[in-house]
């Protein structure tokens, strides 16, 4: 564990996924990127999620809108240019407020 919690409990949190090809296109990204981002926002409270994605990849771009997250910008991230989307929890729970989540 880090040493100083509170600091990475300051920052977002990132979510992803990576499916075999044979995989693709059946909903299963969206599926578990909502599960994760309704464990995130009301198990462990966090603040934001945020998601990184190669530039081209469309499908991702898709899964990461019907999450309602947000294209925050082109980042530099370990040797490479990715996009970077966000959403916060406020965001979440407003886009949730009144559903009957599992």
């Amino acid at each position: 564990m880090p040493a100083d919690l509170d600091s990475l409990r300051n920052n977002p949190l990132e979510i992803g996924w990576r499916l075999h090809p044979e995989f693709w296109h059946q909903g299963l990204a969206s599926e578990a990127a909502e599960r994760m981002a309704a464990f995130a926002f009301t198990n462990l409270d966090a603040k934001e999620l945020l998601a990184v994605r190669h530039p081209a990849n469309a499908d991702s771009a898709r899964v990461m809108d019907r999450l309602g997250m947000r294209f925050r910008a082109t980042e530099f991230w370990c040797g490479t240019n990715v996009a970077t989307h966000a959403i916060s929890r406020e965001s979440w729970l407003e886009a949730h407020s009144g559903r009957n989540e599992s």
